[in-house]
């Protein structure tokens, strides 16, 4: 035991005092710190634009200064418009006219700092129009508002328990669906990265024909362990390193109206839940698993030039389930509702098909169970696999290691 503890002290300082790792860490937080500088700059240095507003029809002028909106519209004369305009007092000219139909025109000075929303100036023009029918139609303001008042058809969704439907949050439904897919482009992210990083690491250990001295002190199966277990408090310091980079950017941005916009679109109170239970227990076994495969290729291998091909299956393997939970949130196809039970796809489909209600927690159970026990099979194959290649150097593919066995109790000699 003391053996696995240094060997796994060393190969997490070797990867955590890398290149590599450290870019691997700090590049999203340097990358967000980017955006949000940029978003804090933008609404602190924002200005509102000024805007005058001509019309051939005095009536109507006074229309745009009870717009509540991002510009300020002050009512003017052609000619005095054109003076600010020219004076740079201004940053564009609204002009309306309304005969023989309503017809707006906006003149905008090139060198404005204000960006102004031309959404907004369409739809004053367009409620001004609306304002001039109505009237010409001689009807009153509530008929008028009635007339352009949109119908809305009210959704909702149930879950039949018991013979029974019951109601559904939507917020939540919202909610479950954008962690899913965060969490299935998460672990193809992780997996990709740790599983590179184990197979990287055993395959130089082989090309540089340490092992032979690593075998002579350290048996294969306590190297396996510690290696794996060294790139998992890798990714736990990742992820100890991100809570608290997020509790600090929380502590200063919480009050920001980007922050606040965001937030207001998440229901929280779904976390501490047992969906949220399930999708922690379907990451951990399943990265587990990925990292596990990911070694055995990289045992596979003579040579750390051939590590690009022997780690394919472990980026496939990933990939498929992304995409497979990226279409699961349009039908629940019979081939999702398959793979949702297959280990090293389900991470992230059964999650998601848990969350928008297509299944059930004891099918999710059912999956996570399947997970487990395909775990623990696969962890004994990827050590009798380790213990056999590891001194192997010739050119031969895993893959034809694996036909010579014929069968697993011959492959665990």
């Amino acid at each position: 035991m003391h053996k696995f503890w240094i060997m796994t002290g060393q190969v997490y300082r070797k990867n955590l005092k890398s290149g590599a790792w450290l870019f691997l860490v700090l590049s999203p937080i340097i990358f967000i710190a980017i955006i949000a500088g940029i978003s804090l700059f933008m609404n602190r240095t924002a200005t509102t634009p000024k805007i005058a507003v001509v019309s051939d029809n005095a009536s109507i002028l006074n229309f745009p200064k009870q717009q509540a909106g991002t510009a300020d519209f002050t009512l003017s004369t052609p000619i005095k418009a054109k003076q600010a305009l020219i004076a740079q007092k201004i940053d564009g000219i609204l002009s309306i006219k309304t005969s023989p139909a309503i017809k707006a025109t906006y003149t905008a000075r090139s060198d404005s700092k204000a960006a102004v929303n031309t959404q907004q100036l369409d739809s004053l023009v367009t409620q001004l129009k609306q304002a001039k029918m109505a009237k010409d139609l001689h009807l009153s303001t509530t008929e008028s508002q009635q007339l352009l008042t949109p119908a809305h058809v009210a959704t909702s969704t149930v879950d039949i328990t018991s013979g029974k439907p019951q109601q559904r949050n939507p917020q939540a439904d919202n909610t479950n669906r954008k962690l899913a897919i965060i969490f299935a482009f998460l672990v193809t992210l992780i997996v990709t990265i740790y599983g590179g990083m184990i197979a990287q690491e055993i395959a130089n250990e082989k090309d540089s024909r340490i092992m032979e001295i690593l075998m002579s002190s350290v048996s294969a199966t306590t190297q396996f362990f510690a290696k794996i277990t060294a790139v998992l408090g890798l990714l736990l310091t990742q992820i100890a390193v991100y809570v608290v980079a997020g509790s600090l950017a929380w502590h200063f941005l919480k009050d920001q109206p980007f922050i606040r916009h965001l937030t207001a679109t998440v229901d929280f109170s779904i976390i501490p839940t047992i969906t949220t239970l399930i999708i922690t227990a379907f990451f951990i076994f399943n990265i587990l698993l990925f990292v596990e495969l990911a070694a055995m290729m990289g045992v596979s291998v003579s040579s750390k030039d051939q590590l690009n091909s022997a780690t394919m299956p472990v980026s496939s393997l990933s990939m498929i389930g992304f995409f497979l939970a990226i279409s699961a949130q349009s039908n629940d196809a019979v081939i999702t509702q398959i793979a949702s039970y297959l280990p090293f796809i389900n991470v992230g489909l059964m999650p998601l098909r848990l969350a928008l209600g297509h299944t059930t927690l004891p099918h999710a159970f059912l999956s996570l169970t399947i997970t487990v026990v395909s775990l623990a099979i696969f962890t004994y194959i990827a050590v009798k696999t380790y213990e056999k290649n590891v001194l192997q150097y010739s050119n031969n593919h895993f893959l034809k290691h694996m036909q010579n066995a014929k069968s697993v109790q011959q492959f665990a000699r």
